[in-house]
């Protein structure tokens, strides 16, 4: 599964959308005002469409909701993200019947933090979409916040009343339930390289043998440095590394995968 990105430029007017599927692509839009991903979350979204779980479970999720099988055309998503009205209408039927499958997903599976956050944009229209907003773990006088799916980030609330000596006050006086959100936030991914990606890409759909795609590989990515060594050794190293990291972004949890 080829995922693709759809990027945002804001003007007096209106908001621009265009899609980018290499790193050059999503350069050259960022160059001209578009908000665009990092390299980082370029490569992990690249990964995404790599792990055949995933790919499987996207596909299941679509007949659930009643979409088609290979998601809505990008040009029909665009036109119902860029019309309020036919955004308010799959927000209140698309996106509803989603969410009920959710806990489902989460219990049935080992789900990175970077796939939760991208998996509803990519079972409607297998497009990445940049998100200004981190998920978090909020926490305030009244207790956790009913929000609490997928945490990267704990968020304290405070008022306008709150004064430094009274915030002071409420760390200290909760400092245990702190470190315990502390110990639950998700652990950051492991970076994944774009030649790790393309060599695993490249065994995967056509079997090549590991000298063979190392070849491919140094043409690819112009390596012409005699320190840069690229063999049959180290394009299966690449290969397993790829493979263990594709396979931690969503994994079927022990006891559900013969299901």
């Amino acid at each position: 599964m080829v995922i693709n990105f759809i990027l945002k430029k804001y003007t007096k007017t209106e908001t621009i959308h265009k899609t980018a599927g290499t790193w050059p692509e999503m350069e050259k839009l960022g160059e001209e005002g578009f908000e665009i991903f990092n390299r980082k979350e370029y490569e992990l979204i690249r990964a995404m469409g790599l792990n055949e779980n995933l790919c499987r479970e996207i596909v299941v999720i679509r007949k659930k909701i009643g979409l088609p099988e290979q998601g809505l055309g990008i040009d029909e998503f665009i036109s119902i993200i860029s019309d309020p009205e036919k955004s308010l209408d799959i927000t209140f039927n698309t996106e509803a019947r989603f969410n009920k499958l959710i806990e489902g997903i989460h219990a049935g599976h080992a789900v990175s933090t970077e796939v939760s956050s991208q998996l509803y944009n990519l079972v409607v229209c297998g497009h990445a979409i940049l998100t200004p907003f981190k998920t978090a773990i909020y926490f305030a006088s009244s207790g956790f916040s009913p929000l609490e799916v997928d945490k990267s980030h704990v968020v304290i609330a405070i008022s306008k009343r709150e004064t430094i000596n009274s915030l002071h006050r409420f760390i200290d006086d909760n400092s245990e339930k702190l470190a315990a959100m502390l110990t639950k936030l998700s652990q950051e991914s492991p970076t994944i390289s774009e030649r790790d990606l393309r060599i695993y890409e490249i065994r995967k759909t056509t079997d090549k043998s590991f000298d063979k795609i190392a070849d491919q590989i140094v043409l690819e990515f112009k390596l012409d440095d005699k320190d840069a060594e690229m063999n049959y050794d180290s394009a299966k190293t690449a290969y397993l590394r790829a493979e263990k990291h594709i396979g931690k972004l969503f994994s079927p949890s022990i006891g559900t995968r013969s299901q």
